[in-house]
């Protein structure tokens, strides 16, 4: 009897300190934030919308555990801000040439390769229910590659600022440094995206954060930038082991092309 009583008492000790070795080995991630990379994602499979769709944005921001999303953003001929990833419409649409050298009333017409072949939209046609409560990453593109020419900041930041965003969960990226300080003296909270995580360029240091791939960057590299009060985004973060890589990295948050496996794995 006295041998029972032993033994239970073993597997009942035995048995909580495996349950606090289990917890105290299952990291928080709370602190990270889960970030739909173009909507559903940039070119998955399992996505049921095109990346910077409208359908594919309000679908993410709908997702509970989904804390925002990131959007390409492109200027048109007349000065509007179009949702859109590639250098030219060819590759992923039923267009032809660049959204710098194209009008509304153009691009009104194109519409995605895709099953769904939605329709090509202007930022200021996501509702703002959508976009309720969510974190919103802005990529602006600099070049028209058509004409091998800049587009203008001025006009970018004019449309932007007219969205009204709220500020402080509102950034914009940008790769091209001569844009980092136009863009902060307009207000806006500006992440560069880095090519290496070892060299970061004078006039990039000026950035409030930065983006980066979760293969160029270390953990320990996390922190150091961390540490100096630059805001940190990795992104290119597709499969399950991939997403689980960089949120043990603890960055501020991960740009994930699955949303959905983001999530799961955070929890």
């Amino acid at each position: 009897m006295v041998r029972l009583a032993w033994l239970g008492s073993f597997v009942s000790i035995f048995s909580a300190i495996m349950l606090l070795f289990g917890c105290s080995k299952k990291e928080d991630f709370n602190a990270v934030r889960l970030i739909s990379h173009a909507g559903m994602g940039l070119k998955i499979q399992n996505s049921i919308y095109h990346d910077n769709s409208r359908e594919a944005l309000e679908m993410a921001c709908s997702m509970s555990g989904c804390d925002g999303v990131e959007i390409d953003v492109q200027l048109s001929k007349d000065g509007e801000l179009w949702l859109y990833h590639d250098a030219t419409l060819e590759t992923e649409t039923n267009g032809e040439g660049c959204i710098p050298d194209l009008t509304e009333d153009q691009l009104a017409q194109v519409r995605f390769s895709s099953v769904h072949q939605e329709s090509l939209c202007r930022l200021k046609d996501i509702s703002d229910e959508s976009f309720q409560g969510k974190y919103i990453f802005l990529d602006l593109r600099h070049l028209n590659h058509c004409a091998s020419a800049y587009v203008s900041v001025d006009t970018m930041i004019t449309r932007i600022t007219a969205l009204q965003l709220v500020p402080d969960k509102f950034f914009v990226i940008t790769n091209y440094e001569q844009w980092i300080e136009p863009l902060q003296q307009a207000g806006f909270v500006v992440l560069f995206q880095l090519d290496s995580s070892e060299v970061i360029s004078s006039s990039a240091e000026a950035a409030n954060g930065y983006m980066i791939r979760n293969s160029l960057i270390s953990k320990e590299q996390v922190n150091k930038i961390k540490d100096s009060g630059k805001k940190l985004f990795i992104f290119d973060v597709r499969s399950p082991k991939g997403i689980r890589s960089a949120l043990e990295k603890q960055p501020d948050g991960v740009l994930s092309d699955d949303i959905r496996a983001a999530i799961i794995e955070k929890n």
